[in-house]
């Protein structure tokens, strides 16, 4: 945690610069909109599976992420890099990735 915690990230055309867990060559990016299930490499849908008492659309929720619909979805972007992470934006300036069972935030600068 503490190699990403205050690290700069630049995504690029053609690399992702900053820590090596997030670096990359050559991504092959895609945006996507994601419903909350969705959202982490589904890690919300699993939980649910696994505790039925589980709602994505809330976890989502406590984490900043907002909609105005039964199924709000968001843009993810994702990155197509080996590391398999995709950045999903709270809002134009917010962005949140999982690594490890932690969410990290970004913010634009």
């Amino acid at each position: 945690m503490r190699s990403l915690v205050g690290k700069i990230i630049v995504i690029k055309p053609n690399e992702i610069t900053g820590p090596r867990a997030l670096a990359c060559k050559g991504p092959k990016y895609s945006v996507k909109d994601f419903p909350a299930s969705m959202l982490f490499q589904g890690a919300f849908e699993e939980m649910q599976t696994r505790d039925k008492s589980v709602d994505p659309a809330k976890m989502a929720e406590r984490l900043g992420f907002r909609g105005s619909t039964n199924q709000p979805l968001w843009k993810t972007l994702e990155t197509g890099c080996a590391n398999e992470l995709d950045f999903h934006f709270v809002d134009a300036g917010t962005a949140k990735f999982g690594l490890n069972n932690v969410v990290y935030t970004l913010k634009k600068e």
